[in-house]
């Protein structure tokens, strides 16, 4: 369990299913600025550019309701690290910007050149 001021991603829970990433940049941004939002369903991810934000932002917007809902506002869990699986390189690459009509075949044979 992270501590305060350690870390700058925070889980977001009980989320209505009408709850947009505007909707949370909107509620969260006055806060601090905001890196990145990822919803699911029915919770999401919130990453700040500083720690201190994210602190702030637990104290204010945990509890609060938010389209018809109590959502719960705390420190995401730390991902644990995964090992390489055998045969991998244990390293990995992280491409953006690409066409949705990409395939991960096409990477692929990328790569490869």
């Amino acid at each position: 369990v992270c501590k305060m001021g350690r870390s700058n991603r925070l889980y977001i829970g009980h989320l209505s299913s009408r709850i947009r990433e505007r909707d949370l940049e909107h509620e969260f941004g006055r806060y601090g600025r905001i890196r990145d939002v990822s919803i699911k369903q029915g919770f999401a991810f919130l990453e700040y550019d500083r720690s201190e934000d994210a602190d702030y932002a637990i104290r204010k917007m945990d509890g609060v309701n938010l389209e018809g809902l109590r959502i719960s506002v705390e420190y995401a869990k730390e991902l644990p690290v995964r090992q390489a699986p055998k045969g991998g390189s244990g390293y990995r690459l992280v491409v953006e910007n690409l066409s949705p009509y990409t395939s991960w075949q096409d990477l692929k044979d990328f790569a490869r050149k």
